[in-house]
């Protein structure tokens, strides 16, 4: 390693986007540089900035479309952090093992196609982990699997987290979550396309509310190029309007029809609300029952509704 390669590996391990710009991802054409969207050099920018010390809310959720990029996202940010941030441990979780193996081995693809002198040796490479000469290893795990309940890890990755069994994922949440959040220094992101009013639902909830430890971030379908306008109507013709919302818009669809529920509980997280206050709330209950806006709607609008 020459003194401007050296110059070069500094600056990466301290600048996660300098680091991309040596990233190769594969593709349909074989492996080509990585040019991340927006919203992902932003997240990478968030991961590492709630990293330091002295940040409170050090975890973060994501809810994300399909085939946005954030697995990719997710697999970057776990080499990086692995291979710059010595004896750190590393768990990748999804909701089967054969689903956090494929995660690992694309860990594995960018670790393969980087500039031998921005790589951290390996001394060991099994099917589901990976050991580093610097002390960090990383686990790719289902989320029932005891290698991960029970521990506390410094990085906590969870993949497609709504899309878990409801009783399974309770069970896993109570066998990591305490723990994890007992290490102060620990960093916990859950990524997912929406699925209903589930757990990662209610997580997410809490983030945008600003009462938890998570940093919540939405992205939608026009933040990921070539998905505009006509785009949009094109899905929405062929798979309907629900479909679109909640796969490429990343919005939270009630599973239960607006019309079979009993009550609505309303919360109002403001102080007293003014007249114009209160008739914008009507209005957007209106459009609710109408089925013209999505809960998620409704919750950014800061406004708390449940469905009983």
């Amino acid at each position: 390693m020459n003194i401007k390669e050296k110059n070069i590996r500094e600056v990466c391990s301290k600048n996660i986007n300098q680091f991309i710009k040596y990233v190769k991802i594969l593709t349909c054409d074989g492996f080509i540089q990585f040019h991340p969207y927006k919203f992902q050099t932003k997240l990478l920018r968030k991961f590492v900035k709630t990293l330091e010390p002295k940040k409170k809310k050090r975890n973060h959720i994501i809810v994300a479309p399909r085939q946005c990029g954030k697995t990719t996202l997710a697999a970057i940010y776990i080499l990086w952090f692995a291979m710059y941030h010595p004896d750190k441990s590393v768990a990748l979780t999804a909701n089967t093992y054969s689903q956090a193996v494929e995660i690992l081995n694309k860990v594995k693809e960018i670790y393969n196609n980087l500039p031998e002198f921005l790589t951290v040796k390996l001394t060991k490479n099994n099917k589901d982990r990976l050991y580093f000469e610097n002390g960090s290893y990383i686990i790719a795990s289902a989320m029932s699997y005891s290698a991960v309940c029970g521990r506390a890890f410094d990085l906590l990755v969870f993949d497609e987290m709504a899309f878990a069994e409801n009783k399974t994922l309770e069970d896993f949440m109570k066998a990591i979550f305490p723990t994890q959040s007992a290490r102060a220094s620990s960093q916990t992101i859950l990524i997912s396309t929406p699925k209903g009013d589930n757990a990662f639902y209610e997580v997410y909830c809490h983030a945008k509310r600003g009462i938890s430890s998570y940093n919540a971030t939405r992205v939608r379908y026009d933040e990921i190029p070539g998905r505009d306008e006509a785009w949009k109507e094109r899905m929405i013709r062929d798979y309907g309007i629900k479909f679109f919302e909640q796969e490429y818009n990343a919005s939270f669809i009630l599973s239960t029809p607006i019309e079979e529920t009993n009550t609505i509980t309303l919360n109002i997280n403001t102080s007293p609300l003014s007249k114009e206050e209160a008739k914008g709330l009507m209005e957007k209950l209106k459009q609710l029952f109408s089925k013209k806006l999505t809960i998620e709607e409704i919750e950014e609008a800061n406004y708390n509704i449940t469905f009983e």
